[in-house]
């Protein structure tokens, strides 16, 4: 029995035992329930906390974040255009647009802008 020797073994099987007794007490009063019934109610619980929770396969789950990067990354685009905007305006020039006729015309053949 040297295992109980140690302070810090007693202090772990003492919490362990207290929770087996408190345990006993509870089926004592509500009467024993299986462990899946145990397995249902918590399930149950988090569906009340939480009832947009549902099961996804990982293929689900992948297009989600796809659909985010995408997202974001089309937002981040957005705001350096809105920025750049802004900055143009507050020197005094209007905002450049290029319509894609002008793209075309500003380069040569072979590809290289003029």
């Amino acid at each position: 029995m040297s295992y109980f020797d140690s302070p810090k073994n007693r202090a772990i099987w003492e919490r362990e035992l207290n929770g087996l007794r408190a345990e006993r007490e509870r089926r004592k009063r509500e009467g024993y329930r299986p462990q899946i019934d145990e397995k249902q109610a918590v399930s149950a619980e988090k569906k009340e906390q939480n009832p947009y929770r549902r099961k996804i396969t990982l293929q689900e789950l992948e297009q989600q974040e796809r659909e985010a990067v995408q997202t974001a990354r089309a937002q981040k685009a957005q705001r350096i255009k809105e920025k750049a905007s802004q900055r143009e305006m507050e020197d005094g020039k209007a905002p450049v647009k290029q319509t894609l006729e002008k793209k075309s015309l500003s380069k040569n053949p072979g590809g290289k802008v003029l």
